[in-house]
């Protein structure tokens, strides 16, 4: 007996019979959807259409007791149907229609009570409880090909489930969690202690225009806010915000234009607070913009930076602000945040202690880091057992170095390879010029400032120290990087290891201002050149005496202005190539004093 002929868009599931002839059209166009709000009117219509398509008789099964299998399921289908899109519009607000790709995405076995279609409704209520609702009418169907239930790769939900997060998952965690009162800052007890600056003024609902200054990560914007939040309470002040990086000087003169007039109303708020971040991104013509302002008190101002203010900001407006510290948080404080974040999630972190501790490491101070490497952890699929260090590494992004060619770091690392070199710390100079060199700073600036070095800070103690720089920058010009950088290395290890002296540098500046201090004498005339006839006349070039003429090529005589004191300005180091140079000096002293008894 022949099988019977079954269309491939007709197969039968495993779990049961085939849906209706309109879910036979969606298996057949499982990429098309339905407008869910068609009207039932247009349905209707296609209903008709649909059924004058039936496939013909004999393309079905012949067996009379699967068509009546399928007749019974039909019925299942249809009295499901209402109870379904009841189930739909109590989660999305939105009825699902019930020939919904969706459908296809979890077949179930027909009960009694429910049929497929009602109790694939349910799946989907569970699935909106799992942190799905928010995005089900945009996400079902584009996740239909990798099967939603394996929603638990992508989502933070896998590890728990909270029901704090909501569908906040694609918010930063760092923005969710925020501190939302000033005791829930960690790290910055010195500024926020009861009998701290802040606390006092806070108490008397005053703030007087402030810098906070800190790295990444330290809480400046948080303090800024919740400094706001306290001053708005009490209804006098009101805030805006600005962001140097992107705000025009038409939007800061609105803003200093409408804190005018507010500042003329006879009711509150009268008080303008001005957040303004990374307010070291302004020149300084639009720092000088704020001066008038501030110091009449039309605006209070909170400025944020990471830069050293002393730098990035004008002396007249670092004259009418106070400048607060905020301290790069320690292991302590990461500690705190990362444990927090764990209770409001109510979770816990598949991490071992060495792996916990690595993680405080990578965060490296920055607590909005330290939440982005949290989140970066729960978005990957559950472990099957706790992370351990290394695990933690391959899973996680290496984080670049924190660097900025134009900001303090770039400054800090240069003077610290410069110091490290003075001090012939051969080891930690490697260290320092591994971080400039990985972080991206151009080998050219290195070179210059060692070269810098070799002169102030080495000098005579050994003369060939300049040549070393000078063939080595010779080289890496020749070569590029990666390979030319080994011959800056090779540079900074020679000077780590050379004899340091600074004699010639003191010279210099003695001389500096001794010349300073004796700008006018002319040169006495005898070493002066007479190349007229007039000038041999005045004196010029009389009585000179040729040295090479003389025993040791030395005539001894004075060549110091007339009525100027002889002075010393080199004393050489006995270091290195100078006690060679102390020896020559005290030479030519000796044969000095003998010409000259």
């Amino acid at each position: 007996m022949n099988s019977p002929q079954v269309n491939s868009s007709q197969k039968l599931t495993p779990s049961h019979s085939r849906l209706n002839t309109d879910n036979e059209e969606i298996a057949a166009n499982s990429n098309k959807i339905e407008n869910p709000i068609a009207s039932k009117s247009a349905r209707k219509k296609t209903d008709i259409k649909k059924n004058s398509k039936r496939p013909n008789p004999s393309q079905q099964t012949s067996n009379p007791s699967q068509q009546t299998s399928r007749q019974q399921n039909l019925k299942h289908q249809n009295s499901g149907q209402k109870t379904s899109k009841n189930h739909s519009e109590q989660h999305n607000g939105t009825p699902t229609p019930h020939n919904s790709p969706i459908n296809h995405l979890h077949p179930q076995p027909p009960s009694p009570t429910h049929s497929p279609i009602t109790q694939h409704s349910k799946n989907i209520a569970s699935h909106q409880d799992a942190n799905i609702a928010s995005h089900q009418d945009d996400n079902i169907t584009s996740h239909q090909d990798a099967n939603i239930t394996s929603h638990q790769n992508t989502n933070i939900t896998s590890y728990q489930n909270t029901k704090n997060l909501n569908a906040k998952h694609h918010i930063p965690l760092a923005e969710q969690l925020r501190p939302t009162t000033l005791t829930e800052i960690v790290g910055q007890d010195h500024l926020l202690r009861p009998d701290s600056l802040l606390q006092r003024t806070l108490k008397k609902n005053f703030l007087p225009s402030l810098i906070l200054w800190g790295p990444p990560g330290s809480g400046k914007t948080t303090l800024a806010r919740l400094l706001a939040e306290q001053l708005i309470a009490s209804h006098t002040f009101h805030f805006e915000v600005l962001s140097a990086v992107f705000s025009s000087v038409n939007a800061l003169r609105k803003i200093f234009e409408d804190a005018k007039i507010r500042k003329t109303n006879p009711s509150p708020p009268n008080q303008t607070l001005l957040f303004v971040d990374e307010i070291h991104r302004f020149n300084k013509a639009q720092q000088d913009s704020f001066l008038p302002y501030v110091e009449t008190g039309v605006i209070t101002l909170i400025g944020a930076t990471t830069e050293n203010p002393s730098f990035a900001l004008i002396k007249a407006l670092l004259s009418r602000t106070q400048v607060l510290v905020l301290k790069k948080l320690d292991a302590a404080a990461l500690t705190k945040i990362l444990d927090h974040a764990q209770k409001k999630l109510d979770l816990t972190l598949p991490l071992t202690e060495p792996a916990q501790l690595e993680l405080i490491r990578l965060a490296d101070g920055d607590g909005r880091y330290l939440l982005s490497l949290v989140q970066n952890i729960l978005t990957h699929p559950p472990p099957q057992k706790p992370l351990d260090k290394q695990d933690l590494i391959a899973l996680l992004h290496k984080r670049s170095m924190l660097y900025d060619k134009s900001g303090d770091e770039h400054y800090n690392l240069i003077s610290a390879l410069h110091k490290t070199l003075r001090g012939s710390d051969c080891d930690a100079a490697l260290y320092y010029l591994a971080r400039m060199l990985a972080s991206g700073e151009d080998p050219h600036y290195i070179f210059r400032r060692i070269l810098r070095l070799a002169y102030e800070d080495i000098g005579l103690a050994d003369p060939e120290a300049p040549l070393h720089v000078l063939t080595g920058w010779q080289t890496y010009e020749r070569l590029g990087s990666p390979e030319g950088e080994i011959a800056l290395a090779q540079a900074v290890i020679y000077l780590a290891n050379a004899p340091k002296s600074n004699s010639s540098y003191k010279a210099l500046q003695s001389s500096l201002s001794y010349a300073k201090e004796h700008s006018t004498p002319p040169p006495p005339k005898h070493i002066l050149n007479a190349p007229t006839s007039l000038m041999k006349n005045l004196g010029y070039g009389h009585q000179y005496q040729y040295d090479h003429d003389h025993p040791d090529a030395f005539s001894g005589q004075n060549y110091f202005p007339e009525n100027l004191p002889r002075k010393q300005f080199y004393t050489p180091h006995p270091r290195g190539f100078e006690r060679t140079m102390q020896k020559r000096l005290a030479y030519f002293n000796t044969l000095r004093q003998n010409r000259n008894p």
